[in-house]
C-alpha cells in the first residue's frame, strides 16, 4: 500500500497540520481522528493495512491533531475547544480537496465528538461514520467511570531524571491498565517501541507537554451531547467496549439513541482500546459501514440526476 511521506499544511487557521496518506486519492477516502494527546500513530500502519485489502480499496488519512506530534504546538493554556479541534479537521479536509467527491469518518475516544461536529456540518460530505470508545459528552446521567481520572498521568510529574525512560514506562503501565487482556509479548515489545518512537516526535516537535493540559482543557470546557445527533445524517457504527475504563456503556448507548439508524456492537472483550486481537474485527465493521455509505451516496447521485 503506498504511504506518503509525512506532509504539512498549514490551514487558513494558521494551525499546520502534519499527515500522512496511503492508497490512491481516487479510491473513496477516510479520515482516521485520534483521541484525547494521540498523534496520528494511533493508527497504525499494519492496522490501516487492513482497511483497504484487494477489491475494496480506500484513500485513508492520518494527521497530528494539534498540540501533537509535529503539529502546531499551542501554549498552556491553550484557549481552544473541540468546535476549534473539528475545525483542523475540516481544513486537512478541504486541503486535500475531499469535498467534492465526499469521505468516511472514524473517531476514537475524544475523536468521536470532532468527528460528529464535522458530520452535522457536512451532511451533503460525510458518507458514513464510525465511533469507537466514545461519549457524546459526560454528565450526571453519562458519568465516567470511578478512578478514570487516575489512569492518565501528566509528562510534567514524571521528572527530569531518566525521562525517556519513565515515560516510557508509565504509557506502558497505562496501557496495560487498559487492556482486558494481557498483551503477548511481541505486542508488548511492539507498544514500547512505538511509545518510543512517538514520544521522540513529540519531543522534536514541541507538543509532549502541551497535548495533555490543552486537549483536557478543551474537554473540559463541554463536549457536543446528544442533541446534535439527530443531524447526522450519514449511515453510522458504534462500537462500545463492555469493559471501557472510561466510558460506562450508557456512553455508547446514547450515541447509538440519538444518531438515526446508526448501528450499535457491544463487544464484550474488549475496554477502552483497540488491541490487535481485534484488528480484523473492526477492519470488517468499518468496510462494512463504508459500503453502506458509498452505496447510499450512490443512491443519491442517481435520484438527484
Amino acid at each position: 500500500m503506498d504511504a506518503s511521506p509525512e506532509l504539512f499544511v498549514t490551514l487558513p487557521n494558521r494551525v499546520r497540520i502534519c499527515y500522512q496518506t496511503f492508497g490512491d486519492p481516487s479510491d473513496p477516502a477516510v479520515v482516521l481522528i485520534s483521541g484525547h494527546s494521540c498523534s496520528m500513530h494511533q493508527w497504525p500502519e499494519d492496522l490501516i493495512t487492513l482497511f483497504s485489502p484487494a477489491g475494496d480499496r480506500h484513500y485513508l488519512i492520518r494527521f497530528d491533531h494539534r498540540d501533537t506530534g509535529l503539529s502546531t504546538e499551542f501554549p498552556v493554556p491553550g484557549g481552544y475547544t473541540l468546535s476549534d479541534m473539528a475545525g483542523d479537521v475540516e481544513g486537512l479536509i478541504d486541503h486535500l480537496d475531499l469535498p467534492s467527491k465526499g469521505f468516511h469518518l472514524v473517531g476514537a475516544s475524544m475523536g468521536g465528538p470532532l468527528a460528529n461536529i464535522v458530520a452535522t456540518r457536512r451532511p451533503e460530505q460525510v458518507r458514513s461514520l464510525t465511533l469507537l470508545y466514545t461519549s457524546p459528552g459526560v454528565n450526571a446521567e453519562r458519568p465516567l467511570k470511578q478512578g478514570a481520572m487516575g489512569l492518565a498521568a501528566d509528562p510534567i510529574s514524571i521528572g527530569i531524571s531518566n525521562f525517556r525512560q519513565k515515560y516510557i514506562e508509565n504509557e506502558m503501565k497505562l496501557r496495560a491498565a487498559l487492556a482486558t487482556q494481557p498483551p503477548s509479548e511481541e505486542e508488548r515489545r511492539e507498544n514500547e517501541v512505538q511509545i518510543a518512537k512517538s514520544m521522540d516526535r513529540e519531543l522534536r516537535g514541541g507538543t509532549l507537554h502541551s497535548k495533555g493540559p490543552n486537549h483536557g482543557a478543551a474537554s473540559f470546557a463541554g463536549w457536543p451531547g446528544v442533541e446534535m445527533l439527530k443531524d447526522i445524517k450519514c449511515p453510522a457504527t458504534v462500537i462500545q467496549g463492555a469493559k471501557d475504563q472510561f466510558f460506562g456503556v450508557v456512553h455508547g448507548e446514547a450515541l447509538a439513541k440519538g444518531i438515526p439508524d446508526a448501528e450499535y456492537l457491544l463487544w464484550e472483550d474488549v475496554g477502552h482500546e483497540l488491541p490487535k486481537r481485534v484488528w480484523s474485527r473492526f477492519a470488517e465493521v468499518l468496510l462494512r459501514t463504508w459500503k453502506k455509505g458509498d452505496d447510499g451516496s450512490t443512491r443519491d447521485s442517481e435520484t438527484k440526476e
